[in-house]
């Protein structure tokens, strides 16, 4: 299983011009809030540093919910979560009991990003429930903003398996972000969006959800 956790799913062109068109239509037709969480020691304390950046993140979301009535979402949602459990069985193999009632629709403006984190994977998230998969999907053409990488930033991670721990280098991986790609990836990996410099970057999560996740135990730089 250690080799398989290394390891970032990219499924380009999943979702076509016109399906990425549609969520776009329908996030930008939900009022966006404004995400901006500041740095606590506890965060600092996570990642080994206080970075480059005043706050964690800084950018503007709004969700888009399992249950809404818009027909093209609703097949775009099944499409998804159909894709994340064949994939998993092929790859990781972890317990998925469901996906997460919502995705959030990010459109990332001049000076937004999101600094390295891993998605709370030792924690209890919602329901004493922890995420096991992040799933990003890039809704609009490359051409249309600068910055705002969606990275992997290298780390050691600690895994333990069977009562033994053992550590394994992740050399990291910066993706390339191309209109309709998938990136499928276990929550517990450090991961980023580097501030945007020009443009507007569009991008939908979703997130597959467990009560034991079995492996990775713990994470961590």
């Amino acid at each position: 299983m250690a080799d398989e956790l290394m390891y970032i799913h990219e499924e380009k062109n999943f979702l076509s011009p016109e399906e990425c068109d549609a969520i776009i239509k329908l996030g930008n037709s939900i009022p966006t809030q404004e995400d901006k969480k500041l740095k606590t020691p506890d965060w600092i304390d996570r990642t080994g540093t206080e970075g480059e950046h005043s706050s964690h993140r800084h950018r503007n979301r709004s969700y888009i919910f399992a249950d809404n009535d818009n027909t093209e979402m609703k097949k775009i949602w099944r499409k998804v979560e159909t894709f994340i459990h064949a994939t998993n069985e092929k790859i990781w193999k972890f317990n998925i009991d469901r996906m997460f009632d919502r995705a959030e629709y990010c459109p990332y403006k001049v000076g937004d990003f999101f600094a390295k984190h891993v998605d709370d994977a030792g924690g209890d998230w919602v329901n004493h429930k922890f995420p096991v998969f992040g799933c990003s999907i890039i809704l609009n053409d490359r051409d249309e903003w600068e910055g705002g990488d969606l990275a992997f930033p290298p780390a050691e991670y600690v895994i333990g398996r069977d009562g033994q721990v053992t550590k394994h280098m992740y050399e990291g991986y910066t993706t390339d972000q191309q209109q309709g790609s998938l990136y499928l990836y276990p929550t517990a990996f450090w991961h980023e969006v580097t501030p945007i410099t020009k443009g507007t970057r569009r991008s939908i999560v979703f997130w597959a959800l467990s009560h034991a996740i079995g492996e990775p135990q713990e994470a961590g730089v």
